[in-house]
C-alpha cells in the first residue's frame, strides 16, 4: 500500500532537465514523516519527483522518519536538522521553500528567518483536515512571511478563502504506479464469481470510521436484501481495523479484509472490483473529517472501475459526475444504497461507466502532463487544459 519513501541520497542533483524553471533551484522540503504512508507523504512524494524531473534539486527535511513518533527528542533533533540544513543551503543563489503541513509552518518560516536564508518563495501545503484547523495565529503568518497557500481541490481551497488565496496542485501518480495500474486494466477481468458484483474501498485501515465503513456496510446489506442480490465487500488499506470493526466484520461473511498489501496486488484488485467506493464523512467540528481530493478514486479509473464518490468534500475533482461514476445526494446509508443499486443491478451500465473512467482518467491523469499540475509553483504557463485533456481522452476512446 506504501508508495516508494523519499530517499535522500536519490532526490539530490538531478541538473540540467530544463533550463527554464528558475534556473532548476532548489527545492526546501520540510516534511511531517517519511516512510509512514499516508496521503499527504503520497502527495509530497508526487510534487517532489516532478520538481527532480524539473531538474530542481531537492533537499528533505522529514520531522519523523520510518518507526519514529513525534516524541520531544524527535522534535528537537528535527529542529537542529533544518537549521544544519539551511545554513548548508546559504551558499546557494536562494531556494524554494514547501512546508508540507501547516503545523510546521511556524518553526519552518521563523527559522527561515533568524538564519536569513535567501528563500524566494515560501509555500505551505494544506492537504487534509488542516483546511478546518487553520488559525487566525496561521493566517497572520503567512500574510507576515509573504508564504503562499498550497492546496489540492477546489473544495479545499474554498474552506481556506477565509485565511486567503490557495493555489490548487492537484495529485497525481508517479510514472511506475501509473504504469502498475494501466497494465492491471489490461491484465485483469471483472470478476465474475458466484459471489455476484464486487465492491472495494481503500483506504488507511485506522480511519475506516471517518472513511464510512460503516455506512458503506450497511448500504451493502440493504442492497442485498432489498434487491435480493449477491455481492461482496473487499476492504484493502494500510495498518489494521479498529477491534470493534474487526468484531462485526467477522460476523458477515461477504466482507474480507486485505491490509499492508504490495502495489501489485493493490492494482489487481482495482482492476478486478465491479465497483469502487469511497464514502468519506464531512464535518468541520471536531473530531474534523473529509475528502480534500480522494486520489483512490483516479487509482480505480485508471484501473477500469466505475467509482462512486463522497457527497460532500473534493472528490469531484476526480471523476466525472454521471460519466465515470456517481455520486449520493447525501452520507446516509440509504443515499449510498440507491447509488450501489444502479450499478449493482445494471452490469452494462458500469461497464460503461469503468470503461468511460479508464480513458478519462488515463487521460487527464497521466504523469506526462505532471509539470502542467505544477506550473503555478514555479510561475510557468505552459500547461495543458481541461479541454485538451479530453480531447486527448476522446482519441483515445476512437
Amino acid at each position: 500500500m506504501n508508495r516508494k519513501s523519499i530517499g535522500f541520497n536519490e532526490l539530490h542533483n538531478r541538473k540540467g532537465i530544463n533550463a527554464n524553471l528558475l534556473h532548476s533551484p532548489t527545492v526546501l522540503a520540510v516534511l511531517p514523516s517519511i516512510g509512514h504512508g499516508g496521503g499527504i507523504e503520497r502527495y509530497a512524494n508526487w510534487l517532489l519527483d516532478v520538481l527532480k524531473n524539473n531538474g530542481s534539486s531537492i533537499v528533505p527535511v522529514p520531522m519523523l522518519r520510518i518507526g519514529e513518533r513525534p516524541t520531544l527528542k524527535n522534535k528537537l533533533r528535527f529542529i537542529f536538522q533544518l537549521v544544519k540544513t539551511i545554513h548548508e543551503l546559504k551558499s546557494t543563489d536562494g531556494c524554494i521553500a514547501i512546508v508540507f503541513h501547516p503545523n510546521l509552518a511556524a518553526l519552518s518560516l521563523l527559522i527561515f528567518k533568524v538564519t536569513r536564508i535567501k528563500v524566494l518563495r515560501s509555500y505551505i501545503v494544506f492537504y487534509g483536515e488542516d483546511i478546518w484547523n487553520s488559525t487566525f495565529f496561521i493566517k497572520l503568518l503567512i500574510h507576515k512571511f509573504k508564504a503562499v497557500m498550497l492546496t489540492i481541490s477546489s473544495f479545499s481551497s474554498g474552506a481556506l478563502s477565509k485565511i486567503g488565496q490557495a493555489q490548487i496542485i492537484a495529485p497525481g501518480l508517479d510514472e511506475e504506479w501509473f504504469n502498475t495500474l494501466t497494465n492491471a486494466s489490461k491484465s485483469y477481468t471483472k470478476d465474475r464469481s458466484t459471489d455476484g458484483p464486487t465492491v472495494l474501498t481503500v483506504f488507511r485501515l485506522d480511519s475506516a470510521v471517518s472513511k464510512g465503513i460503516l455506512e458503506i456496510v450497511e448500504a451493502i446489506k440493504v442492497v442485498r436484501e432489498r434487491e435480493k442480490v449477491e455481492c461482496r465487500l473487499i476492504v484493502a488499506g494500510s495498518g489494521s481495523l479498529p477491534n470493534n470493526l474487526v468484531e462485526m466484520i467477522n460476523k458477515l461473511d461477504w466482507i474480507s479484509v486485505e491490509s499492508n498489501i504490495d502495489d501489485k496486488y493493490l492494482a489487481k484488485l482495482y482492476a478486478q472490483a465491479d465497483i469502487f467506493v469511497l464514502a468519506t464523512r464531512t464535518t468541520s467540528i471536531k473530531p474534523t473529517s473529509g475528502e480534500g481530493f480522494g486520489l483512490v478514486l483516479v487509482e480505480a479509473q485508471i484501473a477500469g472501475t466505475t467509482v462512486i464518490a463522497p457527497a460532500f468534500g473534493g472528490s469531484d475533482d476526480t471523476f466525472l459526475n454521471g460519466i465515470t461514476g456517481l455520486k449520493p445526494i447525501d452520507e446516509s446509508s440509504e443515499a449510498l444504497a440507491g447509488v450501489l443499486s444502479v450499478f449493482i443491478l445494471n452490469e452494462k451500465c458500469r461497464l460503461q461507466y469503468g470503461e468511460n473512467a479508464r480513458i478519462w482518467s488515463s487521460a487527464k491523469f497521466n504523469p506526462k502532463f505532471a509539470r502542467s499540475r505544477v506550473n503555478n509553483l514555479l510561475h510557468i504557463n505552459s500547461g495543458s487544459t481541461a479541454d485538451e485533456y479530453l480531447n486527448l481522452a476522446f482519441k483515445q476512446a476512437d
